[in-house]
């Protein structure tokens, strides 16, 4: 099959098109240019040209009518919604106008093109940061999160109208390589390098943490079967004992260095997030472990 997939500069984005490319021919939809990635989304990019099932499309931004005429040309049979618009997306500046502009206006027609094109299916990333998915309802809404939903209900009512199959992954908290600098264990990390202490908000608050090709895999697996929402469990753990762990598992065990020394801020509201236990993926941690460390070797030379 022909699976075309949007934000695949991302974290999770690179993961998936690595794991479906295994099993079948994988279109890359980016926005920009060639040119103008750098960083981590060249790094993951240069990874994904590697594999000869992998091809690129160019400047072709969701909202534009170009990407029509590429489904119109290429008629892929799965596309995956994975883009949204993430500038400030844990900040109280996210931009809802930008966000519906990118993530929802295109859908009526891109839902339209895709089943006169033959698409079979249509797969939508979603968040446990969602009204509705998470767990807990008692927490302070984003306008991150109501964007996310506002794409999906979208998806619901032009997929309905175009009668094509629609099936969802709600995106806990992934990790492993190539994660950005913001996230908690390349914290850790530079921390350890350092030799500084790293300042641990909410120690208490909980999460739940999947390895990125464990979530990829459930993208793979949903190909070729009826429409279906799946929300993947990893480890739930409190911030502190993850932190815990990574230590452990990490800095000691397999990078041999001390572990990183923590000061905690205790002053902020403790918040729970995580998809169904009743969904637990099987990991092996072992295996997670070592490729993390293996990551860090070979980026620190």
């Amino acid at each position: 099959m022909k699976v075309a997939i949007t934000g695949a500069s991302s974290f999770t984005g690179f993961a998936i098109a690595q794991a479906i490319a295994k099993q079948h021919k994988v279109a890359i939809l980016l926005p920009s240019s060639e040119n103008s990635y750098s960083g981590l989304k060249q790094q993951r990019l240069r990874r994904l040209k590697s594999n000869p099932s992998v091809e690129f499309y160019y400047s072709l931004p969701v909202e534009e009518g170009g990407t029509l005429s590429w489904i119109e040309e290429q008629k892929p049979d799965i596309w995956i919604n994975h883009h949204h618009h993430m500038v400030d997306y844990r900040t109280d500046s996210y931009d809802m106008e930008r966000s519906i502009e990118v993530g929802v206006k295109p859908l009526a027609s891109l839902t339209q093109n895709l089943k006169e094109a033959g698409c079979s299916l249509v797969i939508q990333s979603g968040s446990f940061f969602e009204p509705g998915e998470g767990g807990r309802q008692d927490r302070r809404i984003t306008n991150y999160s109501k964007s996310k939903k506002l794409v999906w209900d979208e998806l619901l009512l032009q997929a309905e109208r175009n009668d094509l199959s629609l099936s969802k992954v709600v995106i806990p908290n992934p990790i492993g390589p190539l994660e950005n600098p913001d996230r908690l264990i390349p914290g850790l990390v530079e921390s350890s390098r350092q030799e500084e202490e790293f300042l641990v908000g909410n120690p208490e608050s909980s999460s739940d943490y999947l390895p990125v090709f464990e979530l990829a895999n459930c993208y793979l697996e949903l190909i070729g079967k009826p429409s279906k929402v799946v929300r993947p469990s990893g480890l739930i753990s409190k911030t502190l004992d993850w932190i815990g762990l990574v230590n452990t598992e990490l800095f000691e065990n397999r990078l041999k260095v001390p572990p990183v020394k923590l000061k905690l801020n205790n002053s902020g509201s403790n918040i729970s997030f995580a998809n169904p236990s009743a969904e637990n993926v099987s990991v092996d941690w072992s295996l997670f472990w070592d490729e993390y460390a293996s990551y860090i070797q070979e980026k620190e030379g």
